[in-house]
C-alpha cells in the first residue's frame, strides 16, 4: 500500500498505517473505503506452504483487477502487514467490501473461514468458488448458495460476470469484448487492404 501524500510504502502497526517517507499516519479504513470485492481464502496450511487456494486466488485477483473491480487480495494488497494488523486490515476490509468470495479446496478451509469471519459475513453477497472437491461437501451455510466450480472451463469469466452484476455494472464485461472484436476486425481489414494493394500495384 502506498501513501496518497508521497507514495512512499505504508507500515502498518497497532491498527495504524504509517508511511515511511514522510511519516504521515493514516487510519486503516482510509486504504479499504473503495474496497468491491475482498478475498477469501487460507494462504498457508499448517506447514506454512503457500495454498492452491492462494494460487486461486491470484488468478481472480488478477482478473478482476483487469476489469477495474477494486479488489482486497491478502498477498498483494497488504503485502506488508504481519500478525495482529493483518487481521485488522483484513477485517477493515471485508467492513467496506460489497462481496466476498470464499474460495476453498478443502472442506476443512472454508469450516476455517467460517469461523473465523461469520460474524461479518452475515450482510454480505457471498460467492462460493471451489476446486478439487464436491459441491456437497461446502458447510450447510455456503451450499445453499450459487457456487462456482474453478475448474470448470470459462469459470474465471463467468465469475467475472456475475460480480459485475452484482456491482450493477453487467454491460461493462460485454461492451469491452465488443470493442476488442471491432479492434480486431478493424487490424483484420487494415492487413487485407495492404494485400490487395500490393497484389494491384504492379511491380
Amino acid at each position: 500500500m502506498k501513501c496518497s501524500i508521497c507514495g512512499g510504502n505504508i507500515v502498518f502497526k497497532n491498527g495504524l498505517g504509517k508511511c515511511e517517507s514522510c511519516g504521515a499516519v493514516h487510519e486503516i479504513d482510509f486504504f479499504f473505503e473503495n474496497t468491491e470485492v475482498f478475498l477469501c481464502y487460507v494462504e498457508n496450511d499448517s506447514s506454512g506452504r503457500r495454498t492452491k487456494d492462494s494460487i486461486i486466488a491470484s488468478d481472480i485477483y488478477k482478473k478482476l483487477e483487469s476489469n477495474k473491480i477494486n479488489t482486497f487480495f491478502e498477498r498483494v494488497t497488504a503485502d506488508t502487514v504481519v500478525g495482529e494488523d493483518l487481521d485488522i486490515v483484513k477485517i477493515q476490509a471485508i467492513n467496506q467490501s460489497k462481496i466476498v468470495i470464499i474460495i476453498g479446496t478443502v472442506k476443512e478451509y472454508y469450516d476455517e473461514l467460517l469461523k473465523k469471519y461469520s460474524d461479518i459475513l452475515g450482510e454480505k453477497t457471498i460467492i462460493p468458488v471451489y476446486s478439487g472437491i464436491k459441491p456437497e461437501l461446502l458447510p450447510e451455510k455456503l451450499n445453499k448458495l450459487q457456487a462456482l466450480n474453478y475448474d470448470s472451463v470459462g469459470s474465471i469469466v463467468d465469475l467475472t460476470k456475475t460480480v459485475l452484476n452484482y456491482l450493477g455494472r453487467g454491460k461493462e464485461l460485454e461492451i469491452e469484448q465488443i470493442r476488442k472484436k471491432s479492434r480486431r476486425n478493424r487490424v483484420i481489414i487494415s492487413v487485407l487492404s495492404c494485400v490487395l494493394v500490393l497484389l494491384i500495384v504492379p511491380t
